[in-house]
């Protein structure tokens, strides 16, 4: 129903930019940045920022509502979810090790 191609930029270290190529719901140019920084005391924070432009119509009139109300739980839920991943694969590694 959504899609969005993306340029991926990796040029900063521990940050990551996915700029739209094309989609069919939000206009080319808008992004996405993680960005990651140590904790004093052991972890990393991890900072999201979405700029988004949507496009005129059925659909991206829908995306921008559902962004709006539900965008940033949606988001950090996924975000998160895709970390503890990543943390349980690297765990599962170094005790295999």
């Amino acid at each position: 129903m959504f899609w969005e191609r993306c340029r991926y930029d990796w040029s900063e270290p521990g940050t990551v930019t996915a700029t739209v190529i094309e989609s069919n719901v939000v206009k080319p140019g808008s992004c996405w940045t993680l960005k990651t920084s140590p904790r004093d005391e052991g972890g990393t924070v991890v900072t999201t920022t979405v700029l988004r432009n949507y496009r005129q119509g059925l659909k991206g009139t829908f995306a921008k509502c559902a962004n709006h109300l539900g965008g940033k739980r949606l988001f950090s839920w996924f975000l998160r979810s895709t970390l503890q991943g990543i943390e349980r694969t690297s765990t599962d590694r170094e005790s295999t090790a």
